[in-house]
């Protein structure tokens, strides 16, 4: 049966206030200035290092962002063949992902399976993600997880093993058949059921769901990212094991295309 795997990446910022709610999307030039640096040395350069080519990357992005100063992330990806979205955001309430449904459906109707994975536009994947994706068991409804992989900082160059099985974030994705298209449904039942909590905590919960290899994500800390940094309360016990040997670094630093 014939598959598609493909990483969606929204470029959003989720403002949060000092109460702690979710207060919407929040972009200007400052976060678009910081953030496509980061987007274009490694978070794309993770994705071309895929040992895979037949794979999408689908970036969505906000009209009024598009045409103010996204146009260096915007113009790469479409460059490098990217698919791409540009449309306004709904007024969401929580961040729930994947998002846009019907375009992923309408987009993938003559695959048996969409495989759809999460990336965060200042994240990476390591270059076999996409080849694991292609050779794992499928089952409609999946959700699959990424709870142990590495943190990076590429202003003072920490790395460490990173473990986040209590806050899945962005490394996740689920698994789309083309007779059922049960993702967004079952989505649906899950948020009712958690809420908020789904896009947080809710895929190792899933009935229907795998825990991938660890080593297999980095998340990026930099100083423009109010939600993840060293100077977060959750990081210090997410921390497993500083990475100081020169040789070791290097081979993970390769695993993710980053020279």
């Amino acid at each position: 049966m014939e598959r598609r795997v493909a990483i969606h990446i929204p470029f959003h910022r989720w403002e949060v206030t000092r109460g702690g709610t979710w207060a919407g999307l929040m972009q200007d030039r400052a976060w678009w200035e910081a953030r496509a640096p980061i987007f274009l040395d490694y978070t794309l350069k993770s994705l071309r290092a895929q040992t895979r080519e037949d794979f999408d990357v689908v970036c969505t992005f906000r009209v009024c962002d598009v045409a103010t100063w996204a146009n260096p992330c915007v113009r790469v990806a479409r460059d490098w063949g990217c698919k791409l979205l540009v449309k306004e955001y709904m007024d969401w309430k929580y961040p729930v992902a994947p998002n846009h449904h019907d375009f992923f459906c309408k987009e993938y109707r003559d695959y048996d399976w969409l495989v759809l994975a999460q990336l965060e536009s200042d994240d990476c994947y390591a270059s076999d993600v996409v080849e694991m994706l292609y050779e794992m068991p499928l089952s409609d409804g999946l959700v699959f997880h990424f709870d142990e992989g590495y943190a990076y900082d590429p202003g003072d160059g920490r790395l460490c093993e990173y473990g986040i099985a209590d806050w899945p974030e962005a490394f996740f994705g689920y698994c789309y058949s083309r007779d059922a298209r049960r993702g967004p449904r079952i989505m649906g039942e899950y948020r009712q059921q958690w809420g908020h909590d789904f896009y947080h905590y809710a895929a190792p919960k899933a009935p229907n769901s795998v825990e991938m290899p660890k080593g297999r994500f980095m998340q990026l800390m930099h100083t423009h990212n109010a939600s993840s940094g060293w100077n977060c309360k959750h990081t210090t016990k997410r921390i497993q094991r500083w990475i100081e040997d020169d040789t070791e670094r290097a081979k993970i630093m390769a695993r993710f295309g980053i020279g």
